[in-house]
């Protein structure tokens, strides 16, 4: 934008300006969250997709940037509570229409869309820039937290039962 300096007296002389001058943003240096991604049941779209912004050194949204482009990856802080077995957690986006886990910036600003996670537990999601000179930046933590069982899974069948005494192999229901 367009500034000036305005210098006042203590003394009652009127103000002074100086001559118009312009600031210009300086080149991406940041990455920052303007909205944290927030809870969902596994496999839902989070309830608040992130938006990240690229700021500059002076804390400017960088508007002059629709150029780099924003990759989102998982961060897997626990899995306590989850009941999935060893299956690794998985950030994926259920919007087609878009590039998915990656964004390009639109006049500073990157907007992800349908991001989901297929487990429960306890997750923050890390942002690169595809350019080295942009410091990353990962989201608050949030929790993805499954609701009631809407169907019963048997994942282990009974083996070895004999009358009266307990199964060798017990039955497990998911």
């Amino acid at each position: 934008g367009t500034y000036f300096f305005r210098f006042k007296s203590p003394q009652g002389f009127p103000p002074i300006d100086s001559a118009p001058f312009t600031v210009f943003p300086g080149v991406s240096a940041q990455l920052f969250l303007l909205t944290e991604p927030t809870t969902a049941p596994p496999t839902a779209p989070l309830s608040q997709q992130p938006v990240v912004a690229v700021r500059d050194a002076g804390g400017n949204v960088v508007t002059s940037d629709s150029t780099t482009l924003l990759t989102a990856s998982l961060t897997t802080i626990s899995l306590a509570g989850s009941e999935e077995g060893t299956a690794p957690a998985v950030l994926r986006s259920a919007n087609t229409y878009t590039m998915g886990l990656q964004t390009r910036l639109s006049f500073g600003v990157a907007y992800f869309q349908r991001l989901n996670v297929h487990r429960a537990g306890l997750f923050a999601i890390r942002f690169d820039a595809d350019s080295a000179s942009i410091t990353p930046t990962t989201s608050a933590q949030f929790r993805i937290q499954a609701g009631p069982a809407a169907i019963f899974f048997l994942r282990t069948m009974p083996s070895e039962c004999f009358l009266g005494a307990a199964c060798v192999g017990q039955p497990r229901l998911d």
